[in-house]
């Protein structure tokens, strides 16, 4: 594990329109801090009836990047009642109290959440030259580009900084999809792609890339390398699966398309052949 560069401090305020607000007395807020395949997590206990904490959560930060996750857990029974995911660089170097409100959103395709979490951050960079990294990424995100430019110059010429020039790559690839420049940000995903060829991240950011120039099969290819390379990541396994069914869907069109075509033909054998590859891809279930 990389050495700690800083600390983040979550406040972790409250919550309000939670769809199952009485199911969350004796659950948990569970923070974790993704970077890469590694990941670490503190949880903060539920002591009170009233959906209300106000209580602070500190993490260790390596490298100012990667995902901060923060989900609701209710009892055993009643399982995750929301989470909010929040790309670290994003948080400003500032404290932000009392916070702002995030709305809750859904991990698997079956939750069923609604409402938001009031969160308030302070993050603190001792190393001037990752500071000077992710003010300038943070004065990108906010359209401050004179300072940004100057700053991720600075940060792209430290020499303490060399040995990380993937993640300086992979942190421009991301700024330049958050401001929805695509061909710039394949630009730079694809060298820290070529810097290390194990960062399922840059892999990530590669296929978000392709996938909003709707280049679909580019994207599934970038989706699948990178869910080989952390099968834990939070957001390249639903992307994969999705993109996935979308292709089988496309596919199951035409076969079913091309079978109407040859039974009008009166090829019978042809379009049952055609109607049971349409199966397989999407087979159907027995009931009863």
């Amino acid at each position: 594990m990389d050495k700690a560069i800083g600390q983040l401090r979550i406040t972790v305020v409250k919550a309000q329109g939670l769809g199952r607000t009485t199911e969350i007395n004796e659950g948990t807020v569970v923070c974790v801090q993704y970077y890469e395949s590694r990941a670490s997590t503190q949880a903060l206990p539920k002591t009170s009836a009233e959906v209300e904490w106000n209580q602070e959560l500190v993490l260790d930060i390596a490298k100012p990047f990667g995902m901060l996750e923060i989900s609701i857990i209710g009892t055993k029974s009643n399982g995750r009642l929301g989470y909010v995911s929040i790309p670290i660089v994003t948080i400003g170097d500032l404290k932000e109290y009392p916070g702002d409100w995030y709305p809750l959103g859904a991990k698997e395709s079956g939750d069923q959440v609604s409402g938001e979490l009031m969160l308030g951050f302070q993050l603190e960079i001792a190393s001037e030259d990752w500071a000077a990294a992710h003010k300038g990424a943070h004065a990108f995100l906010t359209g401050n580009l004179v300072p940004a430019n100057r700053l991720l110059q600075q940060a792209l010429n430290s020499a303490a900084l060399k040995p990380y020039l993937s993640d300086l790559n992979k942190l421009h690839a991301f700024l330049f999809l958050e401001n929805k420049q695509y061909e710039e940000a394949i630009v730079y995903a694809q060298a820290s792609v070529d810097e290390r060829a194990d960062d399922a991240e840059a892999f990530y950011y590669l296929g978000l890339s392709y996938y909003n120039l709707n280049d679909h099969v580019s994207a599934l290819k970038y989706f699948e390398r990178g869910n080989q390379l952390d099968p834990k990541h939070p957001q390249l396994k639903y992307n994969k699966e999705m993109l996935t069914r979308q292709a089988a869907t496309i596919e199951i069109g035409k076969l079913l398309d091309d079978a109407v075509k040859v039974f009008v033909k009166k090829e019978t054998d042809s379009a049952l052949s055609l109607v049971l590859r349409a199966q397989e891809l999407n087979p159907v279930e027995e009931t009863g």
